[in-house]
């Protein structure tokens, strides 16, 4: 009885092993860049002066992205 002890905790410790690096894989695969990509920091004041430095009408936050309208 004791070998087979041996190799049930063996292999639920092979078992809690693989579904903790599966987890930690998964945490490490989350792409860590999307906020600042998806420009998440948009300023409507600045985006709008800036647009109508450049000739626009006006401008303004969209999804977080400086859009100039005509």
């Amino acid at each position: 009885m004791s070998r087979i002890r041996k190799i049930g905790r063996g292999l639920f410790a092979v078992a809690v092993l693989g579904a903790l690096s599966l987890g930690a894989t998964q945490a490490f695969a989350t792409p860590r860049t999307e906020p600042a990509a998806r420009g998440l920091f948009c300023l409507p004041g600045p985006c709008n002066r800036n647009c109508v430095n450049q000739g626009y009408a006006a401008g303004g936050c969209v999804d977080g992205v400086c859009e100039c309208v005509f």
